[in-house]
């Protein structure tokens, strides 16, 4: 006697087995169409079933560049191998579906002995109290809340430049205080000249460095100032000006007497003043505006930035007090969601933690659906509460974030221009 059991010949009637590991660690992060390429695939590769990138992309109804990312994205995880064909092109591979079991606890690669490694140092960065104290100092010299990945960035900057909280507390102080902008983007470069360029680790030191180059930077300032130019100095600008003070012994006054000597023409320049001071005496061409006009112009211009960030962002504060006084749990939900994005930090950075990380983002989603609701159940647009910028891209400073002037700065610049 035997025994036999029918096999089905539709591999659709068929069973794919799934790794629980999958289902709980990898697939909650994932994007949708990611995980549906995975299965899919796993599927085909189960029950034997040939079958190519293009062919996967058509019976789910995607772009084949889509399925390529997918398993760029997976290879990425570590779950899958790219298996690479004797043609030999990029684009036309195999795909190895990894032992998540034996990937996680058999073979310990060595990135994941080198994340072990580093994690002492995260820990002891995450574990410190001065964590939190260190956003709501931030928060308190910006006068904001952080925004989306701001927090996990800030704790990037700790571990890549190895230095205190104070010292990012301090950068974005000093970029409030100097530039009124704490966009990340700026008081990164900030930060990171001061820590790559200049080598200086602690807040004592850098305050010596500002200390020592304040004043020539005051004095490329009033130097450009003088000349209508409301930005910092090239540096070929502040070559020029060092020669002057440094080679040629000049003062300041001297200096500001030579720039006066530009008012007859139309854009004034470091060259000309160089070419004065020197005695080089050129003729240049153009028309003869006067140089307190084109100061005057720029300086109502960028006194109107001010006036209309400081009116906007006073407006948003007003309306975020009247609603925390109307619906206090609001208030409560901001606090919350502070807290949520700093929990996502430690455990996006200490590594291994998708499930927690999952769950932290569907917690502080949860929230951020129950604010809006809150406010629109009580008539408040879902945006009541935020700054709103006369120009979106530069936030009323007049500047980008990659230091060019925004393109509303020459429409305002004309507008006064009918003015005067």
């Amino acid at each position: 006697m035997s025994y036999r059991k029918q096999k089905n010949q539709n591999y659709y009637l068929q069973n794919t087995s799934v790794e629980n590991l999958f289902l709980g660690e990898y697939m909650p992060i994932a994007p949708g169409e990611y995980v549906k390429v995975y299965l899919y695939a796993l599927m085909y590769a189960e029950n034997g079933v040939r079958s190519n990138n293009a062919e996967l992309a058509r019976q789910l109804g995607m772009a084949v560049e889509d399925v390529l990312k997918a398993w760029t994205y997976w290879e990425g995880k570590g779950i899958i191998r790219k298996i690479n064909k004797k043609s030999g092109h990029p684009l036309e591979y195999g795909i190895e579906f990894v032992s998540l079991k034996e990937q996680l606890y058999c073979r310990p690669s060595r990135q994941r002995r080198r994340n072990d490694s580093s994690a002492g140092t995260l820990t002891k960065a995450l574990s410190d109290a001065s964590l939190k104290k260190l956003y709501r100092s931030i928060e308190q010299a910006t006068g904001r809340l952080l925004e989306g990945k701001e927090p996990l960035t800030i704790l990037g900057w700790l571990d890549d430049y190895r230095v205190g909280p104070e010292v990012i507390t301090f950068a974005y102080q000093h970029c409030a205080q100097t530039k009124n902008n704490t966009k990340p983007a700026y008081v990164h470069a900030v930060l990171k000249s001061w820590v790559v360029d200049q080598n200086l680790k602690t807040v004592e030191e850098i305050q010596g460095y500002l200390n020592e180059t304040d004043q020539r930077h005051y004095q490329y300032k009033r130097i450009l100032k003088s000349l209508g130019c409301y930005r910092n100095a090239t540096e070929e600008e502040q070559r020029i000006i060092n020669s002057w003070f440094d080679d040629h012994g000049l003062s300041l006054n001297e200096i500001l007497t030579a720039c006066n000597k530009t008012s007859g023409i139309t854009n004034p320049n470091i060259n000309y003043v160089n070419a004065v001071l020197t005695g080089n005496k050129k003729t240049f061409a153009g028309s003869r505006t006067s140089r307190s006009r084109n100061e005057v112009r720029i300086e109502q211009v960028m006194q109107a930035y001010e006036d209309d960030k400081r009116r906007n962002e006073e407006a948003a504060a007003q309306r975020r007090a009247e609603v925390y006084k109307e619906i206090p749990r609001i208030e409560e939900i901001d606090k919350l969601i502070v807290d949520v994005d700093i929990e996502l930090s430690r455990v996006m950075l200490r590594g291994g933690g998708d499930r927690k990380a999952a769950e932290m983002r569907k917690r502080g989603e949860t929230l951020q659906a129950e604010k809006a609701y809150l406010l629109t159940d009580h008539n408040y647009p879902p945006d009541y509460m935020e700054v709103k910028y006369n120009c979106s891209l530069c936030s009323d400073t007049g500047t980008l974030e990659s230091g060019e002037r925004c393109s509303c700065f020459a429409a305002r610049l004309a507008g006064v221009e009918k003015k005067i």
